[in-house]
């Protein structure tokens, strides 16, 4: 199954869904296309100070010990 691509404005409205209450995760994440392990994943990463703290993360490693 491919991944499918979302963008932040997405990402942003399942967190405020999430904030908003009355729904479980598991109806929230259902209804939004994602599993529950995204969704908790979204919520520990959102940081409203932040503006980019829901975009995608860069999997390239940070540190390269065996650059010369």
């Amino acid at each position: 199954m491919p991944w499918t691509e979302t963008v932040t404005m997405q990402r942003l409205e399942f967190i405020l869904a999430c904030q908003a209450g009355g729904e479980s995760m598991t109806q929230l994440c259902h209804r939004h296309g994602i599993s529950r392990k995204t969704g908790y994943k979204w919520l520990s990463r959102f940081n409203p100070g932040e503006p980019s703290s829901l975009e995608n993360l860069s999997r390239a490693r940070h540190l390269q010990p065996d650059k010369i």
